[in-house]
């Protein structure tokens, strides 16, 4: 979610779901990291209302169009990173912040675009 948010042309207020899942899985292989599926990655991401790391709801887009979960960060995206990069594990990463940009704005584009 903070990778989304951070990388987003703007810090979006509310994070849709599909374009944070395909960060995380951006994320993830980069990494060369096992990935959760979606569903668990979900469940995972609103556990974390539990400790008042976010919020989410649900947002109907009307007939035909489903709904989406959309999540909030409590914290500042640049904060948050600033944490997860002191992660050795996200080391790597740095080397790769350029075209996770790129995935994270061409994700939200095309989300946008459907709905």
């Amino acid at each position: 979610m903070a990778a989304t948010a951070n990388y987003a042309r703007e810090h979006p207020e509310w994070i849709p779901a599909g374009p944070a899942f395909k960060t995380y899985q951006f994320i993830a292989d980069t990494m060369g990291a096992d990935q959760y599926s979606r569903e668990t990655f979900v469940n995972h991401v609103t556990e974390q209302s539990t400790y008042g790391v976010l919020d989410f709801e649900r947002r109907g887009k009307g007939r035909d169009r489903g709904v989406h979960m959309y999540f909030s960060l409590s914290e500042d995206p640049e904060t948050i990173m600033e944490t997860i990069r002191e992660d050795s594990r996200f080391g790597d990463l740095a080397h790769e912040e350029a075209t996770i940009n790129a995935v994270v704005r061409e994700r939200l584009k095309q989300f946008r675009s459907k709905n």
